[in-house]
């Protein structure tokens, strides 16, 4: 086992809940204990309405990779949301957004503003991403931003047995999407 995070102190909060869905059956073989997640997604965020439209945003990247991991490209996965510094008039993420329920497992950890401000880390965003990346269990972590939607393209090979390698690190560029926002995603920009 890890030796205990340094950033645990930090972590005022953690809710970790399953989802059950119609494809029952699959999850439970994906997400039983005795089977470790093969990924884990983290990713941070905090109700603030970063960028216009946030919520709305999270809510596709939510979507995609439910429908992705567990009915496209079926992949023990884990998802590790990291909620920093939420404003006191703003709704928290449990609440805020719906959690489809073919995601697997979930874990949401917030992150008060006072921890933040003794961190006196300035919103530097990727203190709270390893504070994500220590509380995950799989065997690869893949941190991305909340509205960032990897491709079918990335999960059907990243659920492609023997294909990542412990002694590699790996990344991905990505295609920002701007103006109007049509085609398949553009629902959400409605």
């Amino acid at each position: 086992a890890p030796p205990p995070s340094p950033f645990a102190s930090l972590i005022d909060q953690a809710v970790t809940f399953r989802n059950q869905s119609a494809i029952k059956l699959l999850q439970q073989e994906l997400t039983s204990p005795s089977r470790r997640p093969l990924l884990s997604f983290i990713t941070i965020l905090r109700n603030d309405d970063y960028g216009g439209r946030l919520l709305p945003r999270f809510q596709a990247y939510l979507s995609s990779l439910a429908v992705h991991t567990t009915i496209l490209h079926p992949v023990a996965t884990e998802l590790v949301v990291v909620e920093w510094d939420p404003p006191a008039d703003s709704p928290s993420l449990r609440t805020a957004v719906s959690w489809p329920d073919t995601l697997q497992d979930v874990t949401l950890i917030t992150v008060s503003a006072d921890a933040v401000a003794a961190l006196e880390c300035h919103g530097h965003q990727y203190l709270f991403m390893n504070i994500g990346a220590r509380a995950s269990r799989g065997d690869y972590v893949f941190v991305t931003n909340a509205d960032v939607i990897p491709s079918r393209a990335l999960i059907a090979a990243l659920a492609q047995p023997g294909l990542l390698r412990r002694d590699c690190f790996y990344r991905a560029d990505r295609v920002d999407v701007v103006g109007a926002h049509t085609g398949p995603l553009g629902a959400w920009a409605a």
